[in-house]
């Protein structure tokens, strides 16, 4: 797996050689592992800690302007990070990161960066957690292994938008992974809706998924019609497996606890959709990258990154 090929690159032959563009991208994923909150604060510790410049590759007289950091930080598109983040899912599943897996879904809270109460981040929205708890940010929407507890697609919306919705183009992203012969996908009841039965069945998996009363009105799962979509869709077999196997679905929420510490307790240092769809994007890619170094040792060379530094 090499980055290289995926990340921006600057075209003009002109002015002092530009810097490769790996490592200025170890230097953002540098940044969020240790927190740092402007670029600006970023050179400067690079500067000073020779451990971060082995990480990053860059020599002690040889080290980029914040404004070069910046440049190549807004070149990163969602697009190009979803790029990414393909990738190296396809590269662990090769080294067999995902042979027990199967799937579970969930989406976790993310608070937005508000200057003040009277100042919050105009592209984020007003959503509801499991404990009718209101929050101002956005959602982070997972699809994780059960065993691996690695994230296999990612997408964020403001937190006004519907996890199920969300849900529809994380199938269209599962469509183009290996999927290693999973055969289950675990959800809670905000995603009990037919298009997500639908979609599950179509990419070949059993849809575990809990029941929502307030969506059917009717109080138990027991006393829905057999005719009904949800036991039609799922079968006598379908029913056993939710009773042996739904519990699993904890690991998307061990992985998001992971991913929330990654973010240092949910924390956003920028505003904005496409600012924050790029910050959170990176520290998926940081999870992957960790995954990758804990499923198999190779050399740096081989996974085109080094190992992370330990904190300074």
């Amino acid at each position: 797996m090499d980055l290289y090929h995926w990340l921006p690159r600057r075209k003009s032959r002109l002015g002092r050689p530009a810097y490769e563009p790996l490592k200025l991208f170890l230097a953002l994923l540098l940044k969020i592992r240790e927190n740092i909150p402007y670029d600006t604060v970023l050179v400067r510790k690079i500067r000073e800690n020779e451990t971060y410049r082995k990480f990053c590759g860059f020599g002690s007289r040889n080290i980029p302007s914040h404004d070069t950091i910046s440049r190549f930080n807004r070149k990163l598109t969602e697009r190009r990070l979803q790029t990414i983040i393909s990738k190296i899912d396809r590269r662990l599943a090769d080294i067999g990161a995902f042979d027990r897996d199967d799937l579970a879904i969930d989406a976790t809270d993310v608070l937005s960066n508000g200057r003040n109460r009277h100042n919050p981040d105009p592209e984020a929205g007003y959503g509801y957690k499991s404990d009718k708890e209101r929050f101002h940010g956005y959602w982070v929407v997972s699809v994780a292994g059960t065993k691996s507890e690695l994230v296999r697609a990612v997408r964020v919306t403001p937190a006004n938008v519907h996890q199920s919705v969300t849900a529809q183009q994380l199938f269209d992203d599962l469509q183009s992974r290996e999927l290693c012969g999973a055969t289950l996908l675990m959800a809670d009841s905000a995603y009990d809706d037919k298009k997500t039965y639908s979609r599950c069945i179509e990419l070949g998996l059993v849809p575990l998924i809990a029941y929502n009363p307030r969506k059917a009105r009717v109080k138990d799962f027991t006393l829905v019609k057999s005719s009904n979509w949800r036991k039609r869709s799922l079968g006598t077999e379908g029913l056993s497996l939710y009773q042996r196997f739904y519990r699993d679905r904890a690991a998307v929420e061990r992985y998001q606890s992971t991913f929330k510490e990654l973010l240092n307790g949910r924390s956003l240092p920028v505003r904005g959709l496409v600012k924050v769809t790029r910050h959170l994007l990176l520290t998926c890619i940081l999870s992957q990258l960790i995954g990758c170094l804990l499923y198999t040792s190779p050399s740096p060379r081989d996974l085109s990154t080094p190992r992370m530094p330990s904190s300074a």
